[in-house]
């Protein structure tokens, strides 16, 4: 038996694209596994056929960790970046795998894509948030020196800083202000949401239905106001915080 606290990452980020190789592991682990050890798979959410979700349904809690690599809704961003995109398709991937099974998901979205409007960006993160996996992370895109990404700094006006961590700094579409603003976002969204030391919370400051992300950039905005920065904060001192923005707003 796997356990002990022992956990297995396969780093193969199409792992589920070869079916039979994906349900062979699958059955691997799955004869095997017990807590609190752990298996985490990097999937593609298009590609989740009943032979596959038979097997993850299976797994016992707290044994299988799913990382689903969404990066964009907006179908147009999709083709130009070369990644096969069928939003309705992944969307119903992450609500079989929320209720369904009892992975642990964790979705990523990425700013900064060739293309990508903050509006388009923001309807993406709303989409998302509809479906509720366990964890949205929000990056921003990353030009590693070489990779075919760099095909398209000239027609979409990208530039990125020159030294690690290479992020992009600004986009024909997406401004410099509004890629801070992201920014700043995505790291309440990880101290306020992901960490879940406020899920008390979270139902008075995200909506359940309609612009999730327009509330919480809102709330970003008057977080970074009122401590100046977006790292270090004392957690008493965020929930109070908090609790105001809640009372006024």
């Amino acid at each position: 038996m796997l356990g002990g606290g022992r956990s297995f990452k396969f780093l193969d980020r199409t792992f589920n694209l070869d079916y039979e190789r994906a349900e062979q592991i699958l059955r691997f682990f799955l004869e095997r596994i017990k807590p609190p050890g752990y298996v985490h798979f990097e999937m593609v959410p298009s590609r989740f056929p009943d032979r596959l979700r038979t097997l993850l349904e299976q797994f016992p809690a707290g044994t299988l960790r799913l990382e689903v690599g969404i990066q964009t809704f907006t179908p147009e961003v999709a083709r130009t970046i070369g990644r096969p995109s069928n939003p309705e398709k992944e969307q119903e991937a992450l609500r079989f795998l929320r209720e369904k099974t009892q992975a642990i998901v964790h979705a990523d979205l990425i700013a900064g894509l060739p293309g990508e409007t903050l509006e388009s960006f923001a309807r993406s993160f709303n989409q998302l948030w509809q479906v509720r996996p366990g964890e949205i992370q929000l990056g921003i895109l990353k030009k590693l020196p070489g990779t075919p990404i760099a095909r398209h700094d000239g027609p979409f006006g990208m530039h990125y800083v020159d030294q690690p961590p290479y992020e992009v700094l600004e986009t024909g579409s997406f401004s410099r202000s509004e890629l801070d603003e992201v920014k700043n976002f995505a790291r309440f969204w990880e101290l306020i949401v992901n960490r879940g030391h406020f899920e008390d919370l979270l139902p008075r400051l995200i909506p359940e239905q309609g612009n999730a992300f327009e509330a919480f950039i809102e709330l970003s905005r008057f977080l970074l106001r009122r401590f100046g920065k977006n790292w270090g904060i004392d957690r008493s001192a965020l929930r109070q915080a908090l609790e105001n923005w809640i009372v006024f707003n």
